[in-house]
């Protein structure tokens, strides 16, 4: 662990810092300024505890300090316990708070980062959190901005000041001064939700009066008033998370945008409904033990090549794997854009559905998973009015005899971090195997989704494509809450998707797709890809409010319709281990 040394850190940011005075006078100046500063103290805490590092440290300086800081449970449950994040928080301490938020967030999460102003990248201890930013170099700063996207972009959770400088006092008490834009460049570029966290703490009325006669140097009572919060805690209050799509869809300019979120995180810290809407933190994991535990007594349909396993887990005994599932799927589909903004995505049908879960026994980590149902089962046990897509589309009466031999399929997810890999392809391996102990069903019936966030003209693209091509003949299911394109819509879209057959169609609909950086989700591809044309109908089209205003396809399979090779593919029987 290297000495703090103030002429150096001076000297390195001011190379003529009082260089028109003698040397002794110099000498005499930083010797002043160490007292002033105690790095003393500093020094011989760092060298004392140099072997410490990261959390570790912090323990240790807080011991040193008798300091602490105060939040309640239910708060602390609101911190996200995977997946980017951006953590804003008003800057009362210059120091301390930073520290204590870098804290409590690895508390929850062990990845967790916080932007710092690069003179503390002297304090080697903390260098593996630190994200340090240069203000005065625009070739380091260009540099350090990529390292805190790259956090982001490895689903960290990064914690940043957007004052950028301690809070002064102002006539409406401590606050911050002027917030920087970056936190909202950074969100938008990386879709990273925005937690709201508010510090409750003060300095020195030295320091403030400091402030007043001379401001930037004022910074340099900083170290001392670290040393004057000994024997306090501080009260940390969290807000629930802001999605940031409810940021920018609004219309408002980026400046309003900034200060509505500062006032959102004051009216926090007042114990006040925040300014924007926000969603529910996402619970934290259930008893990973007990998850491993009841995965591994489920049912295994099969062993991949690399070692993943397909396991068929029942909702009535598997409670700690059926809310774990629950959690994974509203991180995932909030991803994109949907979810159902609650604590975690579940429902009644949970309990008496199955679930296809593909799970790393090495990683010890679920994938992805599918919630599966034989209808016939259901609506003897529970009636017709529990199979959950009966909740969002009405079956008509030609309909209804075809549930005797068909099975629900829905709220199918792979976790982001295996997004590009051969997850579905094993999802539909495992539904293949599952599909050959119960040879009776005949067709695949369930919703799939598409985003609320799509713009309406690229949604209206993609639905109209498949209601051209894959509709039904006659009305089996109409939707409770029915997507209807306008007359106006509907006109201009006929005359772009005017081919005479669905592959011409199709690389027309990509093209325009591509306009909006945006393109087909995966399942509407895979299902009508599984089967001979004749073998897909999407049946009618609706609107969830529930889920984050994503519009579900209602779709119906025809298994004796499935092309050859997709049959020599996902209806196999897999074996115990290494099927392919």
């Amino acid at each position: 662990m290297k000495k703090i040394e103030i002429r150096n850190i001076i000297l390195a940011k001011n190379p003529g810092f009082l260089s028109s005075f003698p040397q002794f006078v110099r000498n005499l100046a930083f010797s002043l300024i160490e007292k002033f500063l105690k790095l003393n103290e500093i020094n011989m805490f760092l060298e004392k505890n140099r072997n410490l590092r990261g959390i570790d440290f912090i323990d240790e300086f807080f011991e040193y300090l008798d300091f602490s800081y105060i939040i309640s449970k239910k708060e602390r449950d609101r911190i996200p316990s995977e997946g980017r994040l951006i953590i804003i928080s008003n800057h009362p301490l210059g120091g301390l708070d930073g520290l204590a938020l870098l804290k409590l967030v690895s508390e929850v999460r062990k990845d967790v980062r916080i932007v710092v102003n690069d003179v503390l990248t002297h304090i080697t201890n903390l260098s593996d959190h630190f994200l340090p930013v240069n203000v005065f170099n625009s070739e380091i700063q260009r540099e350090n901005y990529l390292k805190i996207g790259m956090a982001l972009k490895n689903e960290e959770a990064v914690i940043i000041f957007p004052a950028g400088e301690v809070s002064r006092l102002t006539p409406g008490g401590v606050k911050d001064g002027k917030w920087n834009k970056g936190i909202l460049t950074f969100a938008k570029k990386f879709n990273a939700d925005i937690l709201p966290v508010h510090v409750s703490a003060r300095n020195s009325v030295l320091f403030y009066l400091f402030s007043m006669i001379h401001k930037r140097a004022s910074v340099f009572l900083l170290p001392a008033q670290l040393f004057n919060k000994r024997h306090r805690n501080i009260l940390i209050r969290i807000g629930e998370p802001i999605c940031q799509s409810t940021i920018f869809n609004s219309i408002d300019t980026a400046k309003m945008q900034l200060k509505l979120l500062k006032k959102h995180l004051y009216r926090i810290g007042s114990n006040k409904n925040g300014v924007y809407k926000t969603e529910k933190s996402i619970i934290q994991p259930p008893d990973h033990k007990e998850v491993v535990k009841q995965l591994s007594t489920s049912l295994l349909l099969g062993s991949m090549h690399d070692g993943k396993e397909l396991r068929l887990v029942k909702g009535d005994n598997s409670t700690a794997v059926i809310k774990e599932i629950a959690r994974l799927r509203e991180i995932t589909f909030r991803k994109i854009g949907e979810g159902t903004g609650r604590k975690l995505d579940n429902d009644i049908s949970d309990n008496y559905y199955s679930h296809l879960v593909l799970w790393d026994p090495t990683g010890q980590d679920i994938i992805g998973a599918y919630r599966m149902g034989d209808c016939r089962k259901i609506i003897e046990n529970h009636g017709i009015s529990n199979l959950y897509t009966g909740t969002l589309f009405n079956f008509s009466d030609d309909f209804i005899p075809l549930l005797n031999e068909t099975a629900e399929l829905g709220r199918s997810f792979i976790r982001s971090h295996y997004w590009n890999t051969n997850a579905l392809d094993y999802l539909w391996q495992g539904l293949g195997a599952w599909l050959s102990l119960n040879p009776h069903i005949r067709y695949l019936m369930g919703g799939v989704s598409l985003s609320g966030a799509y713009p309406p003209e690229a949604a209206a693209l993609i639905i109209y494509y498949f209601k051209k091509w894959y509709s039904a003949d006659e009305e089996l299911a109409v939707s409770k809450n029915r997507y209807l394109l306008s007359s106006e819509l509907n006109r201009e879209i006929s005359a772009i998707l005017n081919s005479a057959d669905a592959a011409s169609d199709w690389q027309i609909l990509k093209s325009k797709l591509q306009q909006f950086n945006l393109s087909v989700p995966p399942l509407f591809r895979q299902y009508t890809n599984l089967c001979e044309p004749d073998g897909v109908r999407f049946l009618d089209f609706g609107i969830d409010p529930d889920f984050g205003n994503c519009i579900d396809g209602f779709i119906l399979i025809d298994l004796t319709r499935i092309k050859p090779e997709k049959r020599a593919r996902y209806f196999k029987t897999l074996r115990k281990s290494g099927a392919a």
